[in-house]
Parts: C-alpha cells; sequence; structure tokens
C-alpha cells in the first residue's frame, strides 16, 4: 500500500535569526563552530594572553 502525499494549504520555513554580537565570558574560542571573544575581556586579560612584553631601555 503506497502512502498518499498530505496536502497542507500551509507551508513552514525554517528561517534562522541573524546572528547576534557575542557578549558572553569567553575571552576567545570556539562555539558550534562559531568563532566568538569578548573585546573587553581580550583587551583585560592581554598581558596573559600575549604574554609578557619587556620593556627595553
Amino acid at each position: 500500500m503506497a502512502k498518499k502525499p498530505i496536502n497542507s494549504k500551509y507551508k513552514f520555513e525554517y528561517v534562522l535569526p541573524k546572528p547576534q554580537p557575542y557578549i558572553g565570558t569567553y575571552i576567545k574560542g570556539d562555539l558550534a563552530g562559531v568563532k566568538v571573544s569578548n573585546p573587553s575581556y581580550k583587551k583585560y586579560y592581554k598581558d596573559i594572553l600575549n604574554g609578557p612584553t619587556r620593556n627595553r631601555s
């Protein structure tokens, strides 16, 4: 017995929402394949992320 196609007068389309700026606590990372970073945290922790800098005189 073959299945009959369902005739519906409604069509549903799924539209993804527009990506919003990331404001979480990740300094730099990857969430579900999307690269995210928090610029404020990156600025605050720049010495830890980039390593110490020496002032050569």
